[in-house]
């Protein structure tokens, strides 16, 4: 622009992603800070969109837009133009068109058994629920890795990706093969995989940490099961109760949803996303609550709701 010394704004740039930086440099920052999302891929690449988050039409002055002046008209033309680039792109180069919901909108990273552990130290400076997952061999000789965090203060999943130059699927493979040859044996105890990562994570605070299992099994992504049937208008409602009755049930929208329980999607780094069900007697997790389906602050509020579900709504 001008005004600062170009001829043009930045619009967009395309970039390609080897599965390392995609994993190392996308997948493991939660998409990173935003305005990139990978939109194709091929057998070596994943092509994504890269844009300033700011972008908007601009002029000197006042800042006054004016819609109907032939300025707004090509900037409308050439941003709505921004699909059929895409499009055109994926034609042209013979690509796979891609979606990174495919990772972030399904239950876990790693398919096939999955624990819950808490972690806390003493005051719950630090208090965590990790998932664990076997990357790998699945059952008794299966490896454990700790795939994701869940912050029970603060909100928010967060993948723990190992940093490795090459693929997880094949870094997680050798270390089962090394299981597999009777090396690495903590790598088969989910306790000992949850104190390992603590101490490569957390070993500089000198405090030893309480574990706890969590029984029960792990309900994955939850909020992304969610999302399909809460984006239709008036399929949530809210549920008071005085002595035994029902009073003040409120319809929600998908805007009004969204602000009151905080950001999402419900996938590590989103405000939410899984939900742990308790056995009778088990006591609350520490620290506030544990990770709940989309809550905010300390590890998620429940809130009394129903679901009033149209025929298409699962």
């Amino acid at each position: 622009m001008a005004d600062s010394g170009g001829p043009a704004g930045f619009l967009f740039t395309i970039v390609r992603y080897d599965q390392v930086q995609y994993e190392q440099e996308f997948l493991a920052a939660n998409g990173g800070s935003g305005g990139l999302d990978f939109f194709a891929r091929d057998g070596e690449w994943y092509y994504g969109w890269a844009t300033a988050t700011d972008v908007q039409f601009y002029r000197h002055g006042d800042g006054t837009v004016d819609t109907q002046s032939q300025d707004w008209q090509e900037w409308e033309a050439v941003y709505g133009r921004m699909d059929d680039i895409r499009a055109d792109f994926v034609a042209r180069n013979g690509l796979e068109p891609y979606d990174d919901e495919e990772v972030f909108g399904r239950a876990f990273f790693w398919e096939g058994e999955h624990r819950y552990f808490q972690v806390w130290t003493q005051g719950y400076d630090l208090s965590l629920t990790l998932l664990l997952s076997q990357p790998a061999t699945q059952g008794e000789s299966g490896i454990w890795c700790v795939e994701a965090a869940f912050d029970n203060n603060y909100g928010g999943w967060q993948f723990c990706f190992p940093q490795t130059d090459v693929p997880l699927a094949e870094y997680y493979q050798d270390l089962q093969t090394q299981a597999d040859g009777g090396h690495r044996p903590g790598l088969l105890d989910p306790e000992q995989v949850v104190q390992d990562w603590y101490l490569s994570e957390y070993g500089y605070l000198s405090v030893r940490p309480e574990l706890q299992p969590l029984e029960g099994s792990p309900a994955g992504n939850l909020w992304g099961t969610l999302v399909p049937v809460l984006s239709q208008v008036e399929t949530l409602e809210t549920l008071g109760y005085l002595n035994g009755a029902e009073v003040r049930p409120m319809a929600w929208d998908p805007e009004t949803f969204a602000s009151s329980i905080g950001p999402g999607p419900g996938h590590p780094g989103g405000g939410g996303g899984a939900l742990h069900r308790p056995r009778r007697g088990q006591p609350p997790l520490p620290g506030g609550g544990g990770p709940a389906a989309g809550g905010p602050g300390r590890g998620g509020v429940l809130v009394p709701a129903r679901l009033r579900l149209p025929a298409e709504g699962l």
